[in-house]
């Protein structure tokens, strides 16, 4: 442990430092909700809002589709919110009104892969909207439902609570425990007024009903921004390729695509982006090495901590120290999962000046193997990576 502990020192002192731009003022934006001052039964608000609320389907070139999701109309005229990601690497997409009546040749306004939004616009006129409301006044404990296309099971409502508001990778994003299902992501989530107060993303595997939306007030500022008015194989231009000729740019002697790495002996596999290079052999001490130029580097080490948590603190200490102290960037993620698993994350800013990096920290557990993981970002587009990579996180 001493070993690793020091080569996170001279990682840490390694690795340069850029300038980091700085966030503009968030705009100030009046409710958008219509009027609903009574509660609503659950059959109330599916009744009155299923008629706002799609089915979408990722296709690639020939026109199959390879991906389901949910999404909701905000405007009359054909204006569309969902997840980015259930239409990424799409050439195009299929939006199913719930009369039956499909549109193709959807066009992107706007986008934010961080917050996992997009806004799609399909050409038609005089459609069913659905009720926006005010996602500030939410708190812990209230009741939600989300209505969504679980598996491809169209339309169906599940309820459940907001479980915390919590700041992750620098936005906002409410914890829920309404049941999320493949097929649900990209939909609403609404209060008891029957009002939509966020975008529903699946949730964490076994990860004790654990799910998360965007808050709705993104999706307002975005609404009133210029249109990007982009075809979805514009913003994802290797989907005109045929499967099996699509290159992507890679190191000499690195295959081109996502990189997966496992660990000989089970304790870790992740898979990164093909913009990261693992490094082999990976940095002394280490079990894992993978970087992005100059702008990021991920790190992991067999922990000799006693648990997830002791590991956790190992590593902070050793950044509070080199640092004189961190400046909290995100909120602390504590998951205990019903297998005895255990993790804990965070991720903090230090500063110098104009520059600044983002130090990330993980910790595992699995029965007696507990892993430490460090990551070094110089600035906040090197850091969005981090999302996708621990979507495949195995331990």
């Amino acid at each position: 442990m001493r070993r690793c502990i020091v080569c996170l020192a001279l990682l840490v002192c390694g690795l340069p430092i850029c300038a980091m731009p700085q966030k503009p003022a968030a705009k100030s934006l009046p409710s958008q909700s219509k009027n609903s001052p009574q509660p609503m039964e659950p059959k109330q608000i599916l009744q009155r809002e299923a008629p706002g609320i799609v089915t979408i389907y990722a296709v690639d070139k020939s026109g199959k589709p390879f991906a389901l999701g949910t999404g909701f109309i905000v405007r009359s005229n054909g204006v569309v919110v969902t997840n980015f990601h259930v239409v990424k690497d799409a050439y195009d997409a299929q939006v199913k009104l719930k009369d039956g009546e499909i549109y193709e040749h959807v066009r992107v306004l706007d986008y934010d892969e961080r917050r996992d939004v997009i806004i799609l616009k399909i050409s038609a006129l005089d459609l069913a909207t659905v009720t926006l409301g005010d996602s500030s006044g939410v708190e812990a404990g209230d009741r939600a439902y989300a209505i969504g296309n679980p598996e491809g099971l169209s339309y169906t409502i599940s309820e459940g609570l907001i479980s915390a508001r919590r700041i992750m990778q620098g936005s906002e994003t409410l914890q829920i425990s309404v049941p999320i299902s493949h097929g649900s992501s990209g939909g609403p989530l609404y209060n008891t007024n029957g009002q939509v107060i966020g975008i529903t993303a699946a949730g964490m595997e076994e990860g004790q009903n654990l799910n998360f939306a965007v808050p709705i007030k993104y999706v307002l500022a975005m609404l009133d921004s210029a249109p990007r008015n982009m075809t979805l194989v514009e913003l994802f231009p290797e989907a005109a390729q045929p499967k099996g000729t699509r290159e992507t740019p890679s190191a000499k002697g690195t295959p081109a695509g996502p990189h997966e790495y496992t660990d000989p002996d089970g304790w870790l596999a992740l898979t990164f982006p093909a913009t990261w290079q693992l490094q082999d052999p990976a940095p002394q001490g280490m079990m894992l090495g993978a970087s992005k130029a100059d702008e990021a580097t991920l790190v992991a080490f067999r922990s000799d901590a006693k648990n997830a948590e002791a590991a956790f603190n190992d590593i902070r200490k050793v950044l509070s120290d080199k640092y004189s102290g961190l400046n909290k960037y995100s909120e602390k993620v504590s998951m205990d999962y019903k297998d005895g698993r255990r993790l804990r994350m965070q991720t903090f800013m230090n500063k110098a000046g104009t520059d600044s990096r983002l130090l990330f920290i993980l910790a595992t557990q699995h029965d007696n193997r507990v892993v430490g993981m460090l990551g070094i970002f110089t600035n906040e587009n090197s850091y969005h990576d981090l999302n996708d990579i621990l979507k495949t996180l195995e331990f």
